[in-house]
Order: C-alpha cells, then structure tokens, then sequence
C-alpha cells in the first residue's frame, strides 16, 4: 500500500498546502459550531476564490433544507432546477457551457449514492480539469459535513446506549497501546478503543459515526485506499505514514482486516489498528542505512578482490564443506556457476604440486596452525599460473571449527620476480667480470710500479752528492706515487660503490701518523713558495684504534687538494679534542688553505665523482675528480660526514669529527716497531721471496737486505717447494698471480706441509674480494704492491712478534 507521504505527493504539493491548510480550518469550525450552515456558506466563498468562480451553491439530496449558495442571483435559478430533478450526476465532475457561462459540477457520494452536488460559475473562459483538481480534496470535507447533517437527527441517548456497549471491550483492550477503530465498508467510525486518550486529537465518542474524511481530511486517503483494497481483495492490508503534525518526528502503522460481526449489523465491519512504530522505524531505517553500508562494503571488497586478482575461501572440518569467492573461480578461468568442492578443488594441480598441498593442509589442520604457500596451477583452459594459497585456523569456544584464507593470482609478481632474478644473477655475473677486470688491471698496472717505486725507494735510501741526480730520484719517486694514487682512487671508488669496503682498524699514534704524512707535503709546498703548518691537540692518546690506511687516504687528498688550488698563503692542519670520555675520544680533523676557494653553487658538486672546480684563471690544475668523492665515501666508513666551507678567493676549509677507541695498554710490537726502526736491521730471519717476476725479485731481495735479512728467492711455486724440501723457512712471501702453480695454492700446500714457516702474500692484486678469500684459508700477512718499506719492516716485526 501507499504510504502517507506518497499520497502528499500525488495530492498535496506544495503549492496547495495553504488552501489544503484553510480545509482544516473549516473542518475544526464546523464540528465546533451550532452555526454550521455559515460555515458552509464561507467554505464555498473559499472555493470561489480559489476558481475565480461567480458565485457557488451546495445541494444535500437528503436534506433541501440545508442547501446552501452564494453570489444570490445567477445560481438561484439553476438551484431551483437541480431542485426539482433530484439533482445526480454519473461522473466525479462535469462541466457544461450556458451561454458565456461555465459550469463545474462536482458529485458527492454516499453509500447510497449521489449525496449532494457542488456547482460553481463563472463569466468567461470555460472551467477546465485543472480546476476541479484545484478544489478535489475539499470534496471529501464537504461530503463529511453533508453526512453529519444527515445524521444529526440521532439523539443524544442513543449514542450513549452504543458507547455503553462496547465498554465491556473497552475495558479488555486498555492494556494495549494501540488505537483500535472499527468501520464500516463507506469508512464511517462505528467504534473506537484507545488506551491514552492523549494519542486522539479530540474526544474517542466524538469519532463516532463520522467518516475517516470527516475526522483526517485529506489524511484519509491513505486509510480510504487500504480500505477499498480491502474490500475487494479481501487480504490483510496495512500503511506506514507520519504524523498529521509535521512537527513531531513520529510514525504509525495502520493495519485493515475485516472481521465477522454476523447478523447484528448490516454490511462489512473492518477493524483498523494503529500502532506507533516510531522506534521500529527508527531501527528499520538504520538498519536500511547498516544494509546499505554493507553492501557499499562488500562491492569496495569485491572491487579489491578483482583488482589484485584475490578470492576467499572457507572449509568447515566437519561437513567438508568448501565456500569460495566468485574470485577464485575467475583464477580458475571457470564459470561463476560452477561450484568447486573439497576434491575436486585438487583438480587443478599436477602431482608435485598436489603433493605440496596436501601435505601442507594435513599439517595445518593436525597443528591447528596457519600456512601459507605459492604452488603453480593449470586452470580450467589449461594456463599455467602461480597461486599463493594462505590459511588461518578458526576457533569456536576453544574448538578448531574451519579455516579461513585467501588464493592470490601471483602470476605477475612470479614472472617479475624470475627476471629480478635473473638481472639480479646477470648484475652479479657483470659485477665478477668486472671484478676479474679490475684484479687483472691492478696486477699488470700495480706489478711494474712495484718495480719502479721499489728502485726509487731503493735509491732514496742512498746518498748521492750530484745534485741532478738527487733531483731526478726525487721526481721519479714522485711521479710513480702520482700513478700509483691514480690507481688506489680507481680501486677505491669501486670498493666504495659496491660497499665492499671495509675499516682495518689497529692500535697507533694519530698524531704520528698525520705528521708524517704533512711531512711528505713538505718539498710540495716549498715549490709553490706555500707555509705548510700542523697543530696536534695534547689532549690526543698516544695509543688509539683508527684505520691508518683509510685516515691517510683521507689526509693525503685533502692536503694535495689544498696545495694544488693555492698560490700564495699556508695550509694549516690541525686535530683538536672535541670530548673525551674514559675509553673514547673524540677528534676534530681541520684542513683549511688561503686559495682559489669554491663557489658556493658548487658546493655540492665538488663531490660528486669526476668532478673538478673549473674557473679560467686555474685550468692548469690537473687531476682526475676522483679525490673529494673518494674522500666523502672514506668519511662515511668512520661514520661521520665531511663539512665544506668556502668563499671565491678567500680559501677552503674541509672538516669532519671521528670517534675513536683509546687503549689503555700499548701492544709489545708497537715498541718492537720502534726499535726496529731505529736499528733498522731484523737479524737471524730466514725467509724465502717466491715471485715470477724478476724485477720484484731484485727490488724485495734489495730492499730485505737494507733490513739484514740474507733472503732467499724462487721464481715459481714448485721450485719454492723443492727448497722448502731441503731447508727451513721462517717466513715466505709468496706472489699471488704465477704461472702454473698460483699463489693460492703453494700457501695452501705450505699451509699443510710446513706450517712452522710464516706465510705473507705479497701481491699486486689489492681488492676486498682477494683478502676475504685469505682471510678464509687462515693467512693474516698481506704485503702490497708496491711496498712501503717502513710497511714492510713493520709487518716483519709484526710476525717476530708472533713467533715470541
């Protein structure tokens, strides 16, 4: 049925709420008045007003005496025909042309029939459908008053007698808080029942014997259409609508039905129950809301599901019941009304595949514990995917009930994955060739140098009184430690951005260590006319942990960089104590120059690799790019950053803090170290060179006999052996890359044969990846080519030591 607020949008818009509104007010004033005709008179001025009618006149079939008209004159005399022909009229509405007037007639019906006629008529233009749909709902207000006239000759006593019949049922149904009405078939009220009279706009025994027209006015269509509805289907029928005061927020449910009241009363009873259902429509409505949202939900849900290719299942252990998401049938490529079961779901797995999962599930469903594994299907048009079938167990009042997971199309990711894979083992394979290259490049590039700085080296330890050749030793030497850092930064750059290296960190003198190397910047800055100055900070330990090799690297491109890039002025290194604690320190290193400086738009780019500050008044300076970069990367393995502050042609100062470890107990070799460098000999110390190359022979041999070592030499692993056989050896320096027997394995067979004698590999190849692999077969002594002979002196004394 048509609720409340269906029938206000087919019969009551907006636009006709004000007249609708006046009906009301006419409706209350007639039952309230004794003056009722004047009441009807006004209501058909209304009605006037509303057509731009003329005049108006109201017939009662049942009662001539209470005709009404208005506008006196031209309705008298059609109201004296309607008069005498018993007015009737066979259509809800006709209107008819006299002359240049129009006729609107509106027929109001009874049970019995015709009940009355309204009439209006105006001068000009016809009446049209318009108009009669203009003053329709007054027509079951007129009809109300036109019944209520009828009836009034019922007197007071006999409506008394009729309430004082029901009160026996009156008092049976006060309990309830429903309003009960009984009708008959034309919707007259016969009886009423309410509990709190306060629900009733007006008095219970005042419904009685009026129509639902009478009592709600234009309200009464919905109740009027539930009860013809009624009438001719004979099945239940109810409504919802809201209350006739807009103003409150309440809903009713009225229910029909008709009811047997046998062979007392003529015609059809029908009893109408109202109930307040405010809070079920509130209930009914967030529930609608909650249906809504759901479902809202479960289409996101189902967009997600497509989206990422994901389905979800559910198996319920005891009936082997299997519910699936339409998903997991699209995995499948099946319909969505095939139904997969508990075997047949196996279906699409080969026998491997099958195994896996069977086995899975078994130890899944005996722990109670979740799974999750990727297998590889063969779908209903025979595609090959990879699924991921995951699972979790669920539990009711502590009981394993079923389990509940997800089957994932991963088909992509697998694919992705594979050639991840793949340009991961190609990048891996690109990255040893390459690793092979630079190893095969150090070796060739590192061994002459060996030659060449091991000769200088050699030559630098004599004296010679012509002082051209003084200068020539010196620029040789130069020149081959120039080649030699070209080299290291190559290297290094490659360890770095491969992050393969490492620190080596030793105990040693920090401040030791930086005055040495401003010393070999000594002659450098004399040239270019430059003060080369070095402050120590007392607070400095003698003895700390640093890496040497890394920390020089640093110091020794910061101080090339500062002596390159000035023309005048000093370059001042300092070390000064930032805080110290009992077992650490930690140290400020400064480098500051009086030269060309940077730009402060380049300040950033300084450090990237291959990188230089070109300006046109200094284009003569050389290099690769490589230091700063190199240096930024060595910086970070201390865990600390570099800082840049400069300004054009006001100098450049380069800073950074490292934390480093005291030690509280100086190593015995350390003092060993010492005094063998003021002796400088190592007496009694057999020791055997194994090298192929016959330069690095002489220079080795040379330079072990400065130290008053008598060394032996070989110049491939199996003659190294064959002597091995026939004297003993304390140390031996074996060279990595030789033919036939290599490096690697003569130390091996040392290793195993002769493990009294020291092994040292002397060797040009210097990557991680070499030492890692010596580090793994036992060997702590490496020498590098080329080789510092204070390195060589000092590793010796390192191996003495040990043999202590």
């Amino acid at each position: 049925m048509r609720s409340l607020a269906d029938l206000s949008n087919n019969y009551l818009k907006e636009s006709d709420l004000a007249f609708f509104n006046k009906l009301l007010q006419f409706q209350n004033a007639f039952y309230s008045t004794e003056h009722k005709e004047d009441v009807l008179a006004k209501l058909l001025h209304e009605l006037c007003g509303v057509t731009q009618s003329n005049c108006a006149g109201l017939i009662n079939n049942k009662n001539r005496l209470a005709d009404v008209f208005v506008n006196n004159g031209q309705v008298g005399l059609l109201h004296a025909t309607f008069q005498n022909t018993r007015a009737t009229a066979g259509k809800n509405y006709q209107i008819k042309k006299i002359g240049e007037q129009s006729m609107l007639i509106c027929s109001i019906r009874d049970a019995d029939g015709i009940l009355g006629l309204l009439y209006l008529i105006r001068s000009g233009p016809a009446f049209t459908a318009e108009h009669y749909a203009s003053i329709k709902s007054a027509i079951p207000v007129i009809n109300g008053m036109l019944a209520f006239i009828n009836l009034s000759d019922k007197t007071a006593p006999e409506l008394a007698l009729q309430l004082r019949k029901t009160a026996s049922l009156q008092s049976l149904i006060e309990s309830l808080d429903d309003i009960i009405l009984e009708l008959d078939e034309h919707t007259v009220i016969k009886k009423v029942w309410v509990k709190d009279k306060t629900k009733l706009f007006m008095p219970p025994e005042l419904f009685i014997d009026k129509t639902l027209t009478e009592v709600m006015g234009g309200f009464a269509y919905v109740f009027i259409e539930c009860i013809q509805a009624l009438l001719i289907s004979g099945e239940r029928q109810e409504c919802v609508y809201p209350d006739f005061d807009l103003n409150k927020d309440l809903w009713y449910c009225a229910k029909f039905q008709k009811i047997d009241v046998g062979k007392e009363a003529d015609g059809v009873r029908v009893i109408c129950v109202i109930e307040d259902i405010t809070s079920k429509k509130l209930m009914s409505d967030q529930l609608q809301q909650n249906t809504v949202e759901l479902k809202r939900i479960n289409n996101l849900l189902d967009i997600g599901l497509d989206i990422s290719k994901m389905g979800g299942w559910e198996y319920h252990l005891l009936s082997r019941d299997l519910f699936v998401t339409r998903q997991i049938n699209d995995i499948k490529d099946l319909g969505h009304d095939v139904v997969l079961d508990y075997k047949t779901v196996f279906d699409y797995f080969d026998h491997s595949n099958k195994i896996i999962l069977l086995n899975t599930l078994n130890e899944a469903f005996k722990e109670s514990q979740p799974f999750d594994i990727e297998l590889e299907l063969t779908s209903a048009t025979q595609h090959k995917k990879w699924v991921r079938l995951a699972g979790v167990p669920v539990f009711e009042n502590e009981k394993l009930q079923s389990f509940r997971g997800i089957l994932k199309d991963i088909t992509h990711n697998r694919k992705n994955q594979e050639e991840l894979i793949a340009a991961k083992n190609l990048a891996e394979q690109i990255a040893r060739k390459r690793t092979e290259i630079l190893s095969i490049m150090s070796h060739e590039i590192r061994t002459p140098l060996n030659g060449i700085i091991g000769i200088c080296n050699l030559l630098n330890q004599n004296v010679f009184p012509d002082p051209q050749t003084r200068e020539y030793v010196s620029h040789l030497s130069f020149s081959s430690n120039h080649l030699l850092n070209l080299v290291n930064d190559i290297l290094d750059l490659e360890k770095i951005e491969n992050k393969k290296m490492e620190l080596n960190e030793a105990e040693g003198d920090l401040t030791a260590l930086v005055g040495n190397i401003i010393k070999q910047f000594d002659s450098l800055a004399e040239v270019k006319g430059l003060a080369l100055k070095f402050h120590a900070d007392e607070g400095i330990p003698s003895a700390i942990i640093f890496d040497a090799l890394r920390l020089g690297r640093i110091l020794n491109n910061l101080v090339g960089n500062a002596i390159k890039f000035t023309e005048k002025g000093e370059i001042v290194v300092s070390l000064t104590t930032v805080s110290k604690k009992e077992d650490i320190v930690r140290v400020l290193f400064k480098v500051e120059d009086t030269g060309i400086g940077i730009p402060d738009h380049l300040h950033n780019l300084v450090f990237d690799k291959f990188h230089q500050v070109q300006q046109a008044s200094h284009r003569q300076q050389q290099g690769t790019g490589l230091g700063l970069s190199i240096t930024k990367g060595l910086v970070s393995l201390f865990k600390s950053e570099i800082i840049l502050r400069s300004r054009m042609d006001e100098g450049t100062v380069f800073e950074f803090e490292i934390d480093f470890k005291i030690v509280k107990k100086p190593e015995l070799r350390k003092v060993l170290k010492r005094e063998g460098q003021v002796r400088n000999i190592l007496p009694g110390l057999k020791l055997l060179i194994v090298d192929d190359n016959p330069v690095n022979l002489l220079v080795a041999r040379r330079q072990l006999g400065n130290f008053g070592i008598d060394a032996e030499q070989a110049d491939n692993g199996y003659t190294a052996l064959v002597m091995l056989q026939e004297k003993e050896f304390d140390v031996i320096l074996i060279d990595l890359h030789m033919p036939g027997m290599d490096g690697y394995q003569l130390a091996r067979k040392v290793q195993v044969d002769h493990p009294a004698t020291k092994v040292i590999i002397f060797t040009a190849d210097i990557l991680e990846e070499v030492r890692m692999r010596l580090s793994e077969m036992g060997i702590l002594y490496v020498l590098s080519k080329p080789f510092n002979p204070d390195e060589m002196h000092e590793l010796l004394l390192e191996v003495i030591n040990n043999n202590v």
